[in-house]
């Protein structure tokens, strides 16, 4: 039997591309628990995979990182760099400020900063500032979305149940302190 092939999604300009090696697109240890893996973490749709909204805000945090802690950074400037529409960065940006991951700062001079150490923030913070709750399956955060109605005796919810503690668990490991080491 082959080893399977650990692949990731990085979305593009031009589209989705496909990554073979895990490490390129920074999230390591969550990528051991499937060969093919797809991170959905909003409205309860399937296959995973990560929206749109939580790719930007984690390369949102990555920039705001490599400009400096403490370093204000207007979001046009964000927008321009990281090629996100102005409108949907500021929608992001609210967000991650409410969360109190990022400050935001108004009037001449203002902007966006980031002020806690990379070691302080994890991917699941920003991913669920943005989205919401994660859950691999609505009926793990509803059980009344259980169509049979019997969460407390479903094998399906005791297994998802075990990849969704598993995956937030990585998810809290991985902080932006380890994301910034790996090689670009």
């Amino acid at each position: 039997m082959r080893a399977p092939r650990y692949e990731c999604v990085e979305a593009g300009r031009s589209g989705a591309k496909r990554l073979t090696n895990v490490h390129k697109c920074g999230i390591v240890n969550f990528y051991k628990w499937t060969q093919r893996v797809y991170l959905r973490i909003s409205k309860g749709r399937f296959p995973m995979r990560v929206t749109q909204e939580s790719d930007y805000a984690l390369r949102v945090i990555i920039f705001l990182y490599q400009r400096g802690i403490g370093e204000r950074v207007e979001a046009r400037v964000i927008s321009e760099k990281e090629n996100i529409p102005l409108r949907f960065l500021l929608k992001l940006l609210r967000k991650m400020a409410a969360a109190n991951i990022v400050r935001s700062y108004r009037g001449s001079g203002g902007g966006y900063a980031i002020e806690k150490q990379p070691s302080e923030i994890s991917v699941r913070e920003v991913i669920e500032a943005v989205e919401g709750p994660i859950y691999v399956n609505k009926c793990l955060g509803d059980s009344s979305q259980c169509n049979l109605d019997r969460t407390s005796t479903c094998h399906i919810h005791r297994a998802l149940q075990m990849v969704q503690d598993k995956l937030l668990a990585n998810l809290d490991e991985l902080t932006f302190e380890q994301i910034l080491k790996l090689e670009p």
